[in-house]
């Protein structure tokens, strides 16, 4: 898990694997999960 917070919008990144997002999918508005439905990323 990596953490990234940026203070211009004081929004906090919250990485929850490394791999690339290439078939990374968003299902909602701070969501977004690989191909196999597992969690990639959240704001």
């Amino acid at each position: 898990m990596k953490l990234n917070y940026y203070p211009g919008t004081d929004s906090l990144y919250i990485h929850f694997s490394e791999k690339p997002g290439a078939d990374a999918v968003e299902i909602s508005e701070h969501v977004v999960v690989d191909e196999g439905g597992i969690p990639s990323g959240s704001t």
